[in-house]
């Protein structure tokens, strides 16, 4: 971990996720693509990124990207998605991460982040996965994947139980339609991949677009989510 870096609380990982509610999701082994990614959303108001650990060089990638964000962008919060194990989240919890996310519900990894007092958001589609999920501790279950079910199943999801926060998050489009229906439905946060990044950022005009990309489903969400502030901590 980098010596400028100090790790975010659980609550306060949880605190920003839902006053900036688009976490930008991205699989990448070069680090300057990364940062030329994270500075454009940043640009456009958003707060916190997830590298996730799908490639060979995923890791060393994300530990350059903590010293350039630790240097240059110190209000974003980073985090590592696709953890597939306790050692995995160990590595990147010493390496910065100060959120961990899953594609499943594992008792043990969550049990682990909570020890280690990081934010654990795992991955759930039933009802029963998000009971476990919760009954573990995570305070924030990712709906996955929620693109193949659309709106409707977390907005049923939500039927019995309103105090889950939910981040749908796999194959979501980016458009106003689309953020808006899954904010109405009950989304706190949203987790966005090809269909906010688009062709990325490595020239000006990529930037550019994806900076106001992100402002505007940011403005889209916080817009649409009239329930957020009533919810418990």
């Amino acid at each position: 971990m980098s010596p400028a870096h100090v790790r975010r609380t659980p609550a306060q990982a949880l605190a920003l996720l839902l006053d900036a509610p688009v976490v930008p999701v991205h699989a990448d082994d070069d680090p300057e693509r990364l940062i030329r990614l994270v500075a454009a959303c940043s640009a456009g108001g958003v707060r916190a990124f997830e590298a996730t650990d799908r490639l060979p060089g995923a890791f060393d990638a994300f530990v350059q990207l903590r010293a350039h964000v630790d240097r240059r962008l110190p209000e974003t919060m980073l985090g590592v998605g696709s953890v597939a194990s306790v050692d995995d989240a160990v590595a990147y919890v010493r390496a910065g991460a100060e959120f961990v996310v899953t594609p499943f519900t594992d008792p043990d990894l969550i049990s682990w982040c909570r020890g280690a007092d990081v934010l654990a958001i795992p991955g759930a589609m039933t009802p029963s996965e998000v009971r476990t999920a919760r009954r573990a501790g995570a305070p924030l279950v990712k709906l996955f994947p929620a693109g193949t079910v659309g709106p409707a199943h977390l907005r049923h999801l939500r039927g019995p139980d309103r105090t889950t926060r939910f981040m749908p998050t796999g194959g979501l489009a980016a458009d106003e339609a689309t953020l808006r229906a899954w904010a109405e439905a009950g989304a706190s946060c949203v987790g966005l991949g090809g269909g906010l990044l688009g062709d990325g950022a490595d020239d000006e005009a990529s930037a550019d677009a994806l900076r106001d990309r992100c402002a505007a489903a940011l403005r889209t969400v916080l817009a649409a989510r009239p329930d957020e502030v009533a919810r418990p901590a």
